[in-house]
């Protein structure tokens, strides 16, 4: 695809039939499939494994529907791509891969090309996000070309609208 076309499709592109629509307000946001409780008898944290009773209670990771003891899901952020404006509930592997999405985006909004790359080199999902828009989306829109370019060269994948 070329630059211009990139853009084009990153700043115009309506939304497919049948994929989720995120805006705010009135229209339903598409979360993960969450474990159901009935199936779930120990911890999801490989590392843990703790089983369930009635004196350790189950947890779902907002941001992966998996299970968890308390212990393996302590965090809290906001997940404003599920439509979580306030603090909810993360296990460990989440929280560390939405800071990771985070600081991405940080980078992207600043136009922080070696911090990209060094991002992106630790193994950074170029498609993480916790907001509404992936990376690509936030420099296309911003108009940034070299960030856009260093995205692509990283897999972004402009038809993915998380």
């Amino acid at each position: 695809a070329t630059m211009d076309n990139v853009f084009g499709m990153l700043c115009s592109r309506p939304a497919k039939k049948g994929m989720p629509q995120r805006t705010m307000g009135e229209i339903q946001y598409e979360g993960p499939k969450w474990v159901q409780d009935h199936v779930a008898h120990w911890c999801c944290n490989p590392s843990c494994s703790v089983e369930f009773s009635i004196f350790v209670r189950k947890h779902h990771c907002r941001h992966c529907g998996k299970v968890f003891c308390d212990k393996c899901s302590k965090n809290k952020r906001a997940l404003i791509k599920f439509g979580f404006l306030k603090p909810v509930r993360l296990c460990d592997a989440c929280n560390v891969a939405c800071f990771r999405a985070d600081l991405l985006l940080n980078a992207v909004g600043l136009n922080d090309l070696s911090t990209v790359e060094k991002i992106c080199d630790e193994g950074t999902d170029v498609h993480a996000t916790t907001t509404l828009f992936p990376a690509l989306t936030i420099a296309a829109h911003r108009g940034s070309v070299l960030m856009v370019q260093l995205l692509l060269e990283y897999k972004a994948n402009p038809y993915c609208f998380l």
